[in-house]
């Protein structure tokens, strides 16, 4: 008699999925723990980015987040994607029906003067249909990022986010700000489909700002393929330009829509504004 095991355990073994590859969810009505499905879902966007590792997914349901501290996505996560727009209605099949139009995933901060997100160190990410919102930021000092502050970052990709309603503003003499939605710094950041909107820098008295929408700067680059930016509004006392992105870093734009974006105050002028290196 022939023996069949060997062959039906290696088939058993060719089914299993490769280390690493984990998935994650967060949804505000899951239970809160362990998120390894929708009923089970983490409640806080943090919760899914603590739990993954290298190579995994983070599915987030399409619900408004009212988040009371920031998100931080740090360099021990590479390689990660966090993906929303999902029902998040059931569990078989998972990760289940997903359309980022009918079911928004929204990370709004709903306190003051922190950012919405921090990246910072992290390889290969990819954030996927997400909207970032609600940053409000009294300045006493100058200020780096509205919405999403990211910081020697590798291959970062945004894919069809909108990064919305950030403000930062003072009156305090003599501070700045810069990108007022996102701000990046030694940091290559990829940007597809992706709105930047009515983000708002506003500054009086001797103050400088620069770009509203997007400010970049040091080592890197910045790539933005069929994105929007639109009515983001510049304001400063001393100088403001680029109301929709002001960076000193190489920037490339392709197929983008740059419309109704404001830089008024003294020295103010242009959506956008390339610098040394930009």
């Amino acid at each position: 008699m022939k023996m069949r095991v060997p062959l039906v355990v290696m088939t058993v073994l060719g089914l299993v999925s490769p280390a690493g590859a984990g998935n994650w969810y967060v949804a505000t009505n899951g239970v809160g723990a362990p998120g390894t499905n929708w009923s089970t879902a983490f409640q806080a966007p943090q919760a899914g980015f603590n739990a993954a590792r290298t190579g995994d997914t983070v599915h987030v349901a399409g619900h408004t987040f009212n988040l009371t501290q920031q998100i931080e996505w740090t360099n021990r996560l590479q390689n990660i994607t966090v993906r929303g727009g999902y029902a998040a209605t059931n569990d078989l099949p998972l990760p289940g029906p997903r359309n980022p139009s009918r079911w928004p995933t929204v990370f709004r901060i709903v306190t003051t003067n922190q950012w919405v997100m921090l990246i910072d160190r992290v390889t290969t990410g990819t954030l996927d249909s997400v909207t970032i919102t609600g940053a409000r930021y009294g300045l006493a000092a100058a200020r780096q990022g509205g919405g999403v502050f990211i910081s020697s970052c590798a291959g970062l990709t945004m894919i069809s986010c909108a990064v919305t309603d950030n403000w930062i503003e003072s009156s305090t003499w003599g501070v700045g700000s810069y990108g007022g939605g996102i701000f990046t710094d030694n940091t290559t950041l990829i940007l597809t489909n992706c709105v930047v909107a009515y983000n708002r820098t506003r500054l009086s008295g001797y103050n400088w700002a620069y770009g509203a929408g997007i400010y970049g700067q040091g080592a890197g680059w910045i790539q933005l393929t069929g994105c929007e930016l639109t009515g983001n509004w510049l304001t400063s006392g001393n100088a403001a330009p680029g109301s929709a992105l002001n960076a000193t870093c190489p920037v490339q734009m392709r197929n983008c829509l740059v419309r109704g974006n404001t830089a008024d105050g003294g020295g103010g002028y242009g959506a956008v504004y390339l610098g040394a290196g930009g």
